[in-house]
């Protein structure tokens, strides 16, 4: 895919930005109607997964940060959480994408229709819960460290969300376009988001790990994100230059690749679907 390919699918999303949103917001309106508390389930949802967190693993298991060798002021459930806030919306949109353009057939045999925004509107959805998990993650740090934050580095936040956005469309647009042809991704993806906590420094710190181990936990993707993430919330500096360095460049190759799969993909689905 050429660099115009790249500006075209941006220009894509800037021009049927209102349709994406407005698509998204829908679903997750339908999501929830059916339920007593209906968009309540937004926040009960991430609200749980933080009590768990500050209960199995700071009264349960009393797991404390410099037990992983680091000099923090904060709990190991701020370490933890801070690392896990990416992953969330990670791990719903890999788990949805195999279906994102099969369950849509009826999308696919409408030629004007721009079935790459589909992905884009997964990812969206997706990252709900994970916003909302960083509001009540950052109350929780506010607490936590007795008003020590926050820092300057907040500020990076919507650019880091904004990387996020641009690696999950990436894999997204691979992986539905994979997904209409071959139906075990399915199976491949859910082993992917099942052991992908554990490939990337979010309950551990890679110095715990031997040296070759270390290597390989950084070569994820993922981790360049957690460290960011990790680095404006919880420590208040760039404990981790490197992954702000290539956390851009590895997102925008992402986003580019698997844009490209989608493209070349694209013209064998209506035979599928």
């Amino acid at each position: 895919m050429s660099t115009r390919d790249l500006m075209r699918v941006f220009g894509t999303i800037r021009d049927y930005r209102e349709l994406i949103t407005g698509l998204a917001a829908r679903e997750i309106r339908e999501k929830y109607v059916q339920s007593m508390a209906g968009l309540l389930w937004l926040f009960i949802y991430p609200a749980c997964l933080l009590s768990v967190y500050l209960v199995v693993f700071g009264f349960v298991f009393k797991m404390r940060a410099d037990m992983l060798g680091l000099d923090l002021n904060m709990s190991y459930t701020a370490y933890l959480i801070t690392g896990y806030i990416p992953w969330l919306g990670a791990a719903e949109s890999l788990t949805r994408a195999p279906l994102a353009v099969s369950s849509n057939s009826a999308l696919i045999r409408q030629v004007v229709f721009p079935l790459e925004i589909l992905p884009v509107k997964l990812v969206l959805v997706s990252l709900t819960p994970q916003l909302v998990l960083l509001v009540l993650a950052s109350v929780y740090l506010l607490l936590d460290s007795g008003g020590r934050v926050p820092n300057l580095l907040w500020l990076t936040l919507p650019l880091l969300f904004f990387l996020e956005f641009m690696l999950l469309c990436g894999l997204v647009w691979a992986i539905s376009a994979v997904g209409v042809f071959l139906g075990d991704i399915k199976e491949v993806v859910k082993l992917a988001v099942l052991v992908g906590p554990f490939l990337a420094p979010i309950f551990f710190s890679p110095s715990q790990l031997p040296a070759w181990a270390g290597g390989l936990i950084h070569l994820n993707p993922f981790t360049l994100l957690i460290n960011c993430f990790r680095d404006a919330l919880l420590y208040g500096r760039v404990a981790h230059p490197l992954s702000w360095l290539f956390v851009g460049p590895l997102c925008l190759a992402c986003f580019w690749a698997g844009y490209g799969v989608f493209k070349r993909l694209r013209p064998g689905f209506g035979n599928l679907l």
